[in-house]
């Protein structure tokens, strides 16, 4: 179910963008962080392992499974400025404007943003690819192998701690814990230690009752509670956020894996990342065809127009796993062949 589970996350951050429903996709972007570091401390224990050639197929399967989706995503994007000017475009979010000097270029080609807090660089063609570059940095440092056992990772757990226990000490803002590289340490580790500690944290996730996913509507939740007091408690409703996230991972993990919807789990989840990746250029689309401006002057328009682009995105994003990630799935698969130091 972690497909279903990915799908709706980023239907959450299109809905935080698009109709300016406040902090779900800001504690949801967390969430994604607790399960890629679950899954992929679990693919390098059980897939690739630790060798040389396991490390360089893992590698080589993240790039298969993030760029040739995000290179299209930019090639669409870059028609949408051409089409609409960059005056519309930058009107719509300030980062999409077609990148001028080889820094930009780079960083958009590669998805890696010199920041240590990647958000604020711009432009970025598909805006929510800052999360993204720091994907990719705890991507190789755990096929490095800060993962790869208990101990590491609870010093990466420590590390991470610390790091915001710091931002606190120091009065730094929330965005030190948010978007700042070092911020993913903890809800990244948070997920390794999942793989790590299955056992305990199964007798854990067993003790909560109910379905996973019916645990979701608590993170929305929490917040509506962080935005309705004035984001004063936006500190520790974001801490206990990230916990939640570990356990409906956790729940998800221990999920028998049989029925109708586990079928339906994978093409589900195949949506999630096109969804995350394109929704402003669906919103972009859908403001400029039934409303002639890439800004609302209606705020009760949000809604609707969040729905469609909503409905929108998640066409393009099928047709897209049809162009191309049915195209690949094949070298992914060979790429995912456990080697002999997994085994």
């Amino acid at each position: 179910m972690f497909g279903t589970y990915r799908t709706l996350l980023a239907l959450a951050v299109l809905f935080q963008h698009l109709a300016g429903v406040p902090l779900i996709g800001h504690f949801a972007v967390y969430g994604f962080f607790v399960l890629s570091g679950y899954l992929m401390t679990a693919i390098m224990h059980k897939t690739y392992g630790y060798s040389l050639h396991g490390r360089l197929a893992y590698l080589a399967n993240r790039f298969l499974r993030l760029f040739p989706t995000y290179w299209l995503i930019c090639l669409l994007t870059i028609g949408l400025i051409l089409f609409y000017g960059e005056a519309t475009t930058r009107a719509y979010h300030s980062a999409i404007f077609l990148p001028n000097s080889p820094t930009d270029i780079v960083a958009n080609a590669s998805l890696i943003f010199p920041a240590m807090s990647p958000k604020w660089i711009e432009p970025r063609l598909a805006p929510p690819t800052w999360a993204l570059t720091l994907e990719i940095v705890f991507y190789v440092l755990i096929g490095l192998g800060v993962s790869r056992s208990r101990r590491t990772t609870l010093v990466w757990l420590a590390a991470g701690a610390a790091y915001v226990g710091a931002t606190f000490a120091l009065g730094l803002g929330h965005e030190s814990r948010y978007s700042y590289i070092p911020a993913a340490s903890l809800p990244f580790s948070i997920g390794a230690l999942l793989f790590h500690y299955k056992a305990q944290t199964a007798r854990i996730a067993a003790a909560v009752p109910g379905h996973a996913l019916a645990w979701l509507p608590l993170y929305l939740i929490l917040a509506w509670l962080a935005n309705h007091n004035t984001r004063a408690l936006i500190e520790p409703l974001f801490l206990a956020n990230i916990a939640l996230h570990a356990l409906i991972i956790a729940k998800l993990r221990d999920t028998t894996r049989s029925g109708w919807m586990h079928r339906m789990d994978k093409p589900i989840g195949d949506l999630s990342y096109p969804v995350y990746l394109g929704h402003y250029q669906a919103g972009l689309i859908v403001t400029m065809t039934f409303w002639g401006s890439p800004l609302l002057d209606d705020n009760a328009a949000a809604l609707p127009a969040a729905a469609l682009a909503a409905v929108l995105t998640l066409s393009v994003a099928y047709l897209i796993n049809r162009l191309i990630d049915t195209r690949i799935e094949a070298m992914r698969r060979a790429l995912k062949r456990p080697t002999p130091a997994a085994l």
